[in-house]
């Protein structure tokens, strides 16, 4: 974000354009340097550093592990019980149970587990 600007609203910054990739699990610290006028003189500048922690939460059981690093809930036909801590792809329903997506699974009408 080198060069952009934010305007502050009653000490509020909004700012757009701005993503993080990263892979599921990853914590880290982003560094943001704010430079501000004073408003007693427009010559001079006060510089403040913010450190700000970041914690991307791991894939829930229901979520598959996708090749691009990402979280993505199974859909239906599909499910996953156990959090994904690797590229997985989500398991297909076996044929004598119903696959509502995510974690959610039950058997088909005359079977039972």
């Amino acid at each position: 974000m080198l060069g952009n600007e934010a305007v502050s609203n009653d000490g509020v910054f909004n700012f757009t354009g701005f993503t993080v990739i990263t892979e599921p699990g990853t914590n880290f610290t982003l560094e943001l340097t704010v430079n501000m006028e004073s408003e007693t003189s427009v010559l001079e500048l006060m510089s403040r550093n913010f450190l700000i922690k970041v914690f991307v939460r791991k894939c829930l059981p229901g979520e598959e592990f996708t090749p691009d690093e990402k979280c993505a809930l199974c859909p239906r036909g599909t499910y996953l019980l156990e959090a994904a801590t690797e590229v997985q792809a989500c398991e297909p329903c076996a044929a004598n149970s119903i696959c509502f997506g995510s974690n959610l699974l039950a058997p088909n009408a005359t079977f039972w587990r």
